[in-house]
């Protein structure tokens, strides 16, 4: 199966981005690539396609959301634009703070990864100071041991 590019995707090489599908139903396929767009080489083929993966890991992090259609005002009464706009606000606003919650996460995740590198990255530096100290005071003490021996002086009766 392969996955095509469509309008509503981000731009080529963006860092993050916010993909929406509006008024769509049925069963969908969400394909995330490593690579770049591009026909595969040898084919003449005209769709485009992902291809040439560069080979670096990459974490990735998304959020799925199914909004729910906007509600409807039923009744006609004075105040229905008002509170129609006060809803799309409102709607617009919760959106917004779901999609900050996620990125918050995220970066929570994110930062977690991190510091577990540094901590291993901190305790390899300690083994290895602890290793050097040790070859250092060995080798400082077989050099005094071994010039003590060398200036000793024996005396003979």
């Amino acid at each position: 199966m392969s996955c095509h590019p469509t309008p509503s995707m981000s731009d080529s090489g963006a860092t993050e981005g916010s993909f929406r599908f509006p008024k769509v139903t049925g069963r969908h396929l969400l394909c995330i690539q490593n690579g770049k767009l591009g026909k595969e080489e040898g084919t003449e083929e005209e769709e485009d396609d992902y291809q040439a993966d560069d080979g670096e890991e990459r974490i990735v992090g998304f959020a799925l959301r199914v909004i729910p259609p906007s509600r409807v005002m039923e009744d006609e009464g004075p105040d229905e634009h008002e509170a129609l706009a006060l809803l799309e606000r409102t709607e617009a606003l919760l959106e917004d703070l779901e999609e900050l919650e996620d990125h918050q996460g995220y970066l929570r995740d994110r930062e977690a990864a991190h510091s577990e590198i540094v901590e291993q990255t901190f305790a390899y530096i300690w083994a290895w100071t602890l290793l050097e100290a040790f070859v250092v005071c060995a080798i400082s003490t077989s050099q005094v041991l071994y010039l003590r021996k060398f200036f000793e002086t024996r005396r003979y009766l």
